[in-house]
């Protein structure tokens, strides 16, 4: 599972992640589960784009949770936030659930196919249980 958010209180699981997430990230930031953006995507908004595509690209990683505390508005390239993340979901064929606690962000994920949720609990079980269901297909 990659964890990605824009707060460090806003990821809440440690694991390791692709390396080729040093590249794209600042020094002051981690390549390590959870990925704190940071407010850097106040000034790179390719960010969120750049890194989920990592992220989903890790073969170790089956799934996805992207957490934005931010709220929609003129701050936060949010449609492009979606846009990026649907990209790489379907590029990857990865689940990803967004998270917020502001609708129209979530809006914007769900308008792109993605979950959306008020909470990283919600977020989580609900792509444990999709987990769960998968393997029962298989």
């Amino acid at each position: 599972m990659g964890v990605v958010g824009n707060s460090g209180a806003s990821c809440v699981l440690a694991a390791d992640a692709s390396a080729a997430l040093d590249a794209l990230l600042p020094p002051f930031s981690l390549s390590r589960n959870p990925i704190d953006l940071t407010a850097m995507l106040l000034s790179d908004p390719s960010l969120v784009g750049k890194v989920m595509q990592a992220v989903l690209a890790d073969p170790g990683a089956d799934a996805a949770m992207l957490s934005l505390t931010a709220e929609a508005g003129p701050g936060y390239n949010v449609p492009r936030f979606a846009a990026e993340t649907a990209e790489a979901m379907a590029r990857a064929n990865k689940p990803v659930a967004a998270v917020s606690p502001d609708h129209r962000v979530r809006q914007r994920f769900t308008e792109r196919g993605m979950a959306a949720y008020t909470s990283e609990t919600e977020a989580l079980c609900a792509l444990r249980e999709s987990s769960r269901h998968l393997k029962q297909l298989t």
